[in-house]
């Protein structure tokens, strides 16, 4: 499984609108681009999917590369024949079409349970950051009270002991 997954994020790369670059994926499986997008453009459903979009990161230009929504993504990949795939990625294909839509989709039910999971992170901090604070505050006064009893005569300390250690009496 964690295979399968390398190889959607090895060759699904999106825009931040979802929409899915094409090239990654035929470079990914050795198949022919321009061929490829052609071939969209003359299919009805895909054309009207189509979009240009950059991923310097990918590319490493500027120019604007084939897209499509994922609905024509999925269309697409699903009209390619395993055939003109690399044969020794051809049972990976086959297995990239079956689970492509389970990708595609259910990373916003991931990305919504990575959001519930990171309001529930900020919570606890939150939480936490008011618990450091107080601990944060007693130990200043706790170090402030040990300052004032290193400096302080026993005399003097014992008249100020019960305001740095209220819970104990002091010794008389």
């Amino acid at each position: 499984m964690e295979n399968d997954i390398q190889i959607f994020n090895d060759s699904v790369k999106r825009t931040n609108d979802n929409e899915v670059f094409v090239k990654p994926l035929c470079d990914f499986f050795g198949i022919n681009y321009k061929h490829q997008s052609e071939r969209i453009k003359r299919d009805e459903i895909c054309q009207s999917q189509v979009g240009k979009n950059r991923l310097e990161s990918y590319f490493h230009d500027t120019r604007d590369h084939l897209t499509l929504s994922r609905k024509g993504f999925l269309r697409w990949i699903q009209l390619l024949n395993a055939e003109i795939v690399r044969p020794e990625l051809r049972s990976k294909f086959i297995e990239f079409q079956a689970n492509v839509f389970d990708f595609l989709y259910q990373g916003n039910v991931i990305k919504d349970l990575q959001l519930q999971d990171i309001l529930q992170f900020n919570k606890e901090a939150s939480r936490l950051k008011s618990l450091y604070g107080r601990v944060g505050n007693a130990i200043q006064r706790r170090n402030f009270g040990l300052r004032v009893c290193v400096q302080s005569t026993p005399e003097e300390w014992a008249d100020k002991r019960e305001k740095y250690f209220p819970e104990q009496k002091a010794i008389n």
